[in-house]
């Protein structure tokens, strides 16, 4: 299964929505979007999952205004299934996401940690984060002094 994405934009509120474009992102198994933002280049970013056969990553990609692929990357290299649920464009241009990181447990199998990634404007990982929280969902925000709240 594929990703889906059709974008619409408001031209009036009086006016019929009709889609820009309609494009299939991801690989063969299961993906799913959880998040969509245009970005200040006016392209637009959105982060989810993709799945395959060993394991479940997240999956943060980019397009253009027309949705073409400008890059795309995954986070997460375990057999426990990791997801994400935002993405936001940081003052400095590039990105954070909000996401979750599939942790073994001795007890219940895998658990889901708050995991947060910053990226560059080319979606390549500046530092990340982990807190062994139990989590089904988080949210996050970037502070105008540039800190960040989850």
């Amino acid at each position: 299964m594929k990703l889906v994405i059709i974008l619409f934009f408001i031209a009036g509120i009086a006016s019929a929505q009709t889609p820009t474009f309609y494009k299939m992102y991801g690989g063969s198994q299961s993906d799913d979007a959880r998040w969509v933002q245009q970005t200040s280049d006016s392209s637009y970013i959105m982060v989810g999952y993709t799945q395959n056969l060993s394991n479940q990553n997240i999956y943060l990609l980019k397009i253009d205004q027309y949705g073409n692929i400008i890059w795309e990357k995954q986070f997460g290299d375990n057999p426990y299934p990791d997801d994400a649920f935002e993405v936001h464009q940081t003052i400095d241009d590039g990105y954070i996401i909000a996401g979750l990181k599939g942790i073994p447990d001795t007890i219940i199998d895998v658990w889901m940690a708050v995991w947060i990634i910053k990226t560059n404007s080319n979606g390549d990982t500046i530092w990340t984060r982990i807190w062994n929280q139990r989590s089904d969902f988080i949210s996050m925000k970037q502070l105008s002094d540039t800190n960040y709240i989850v």
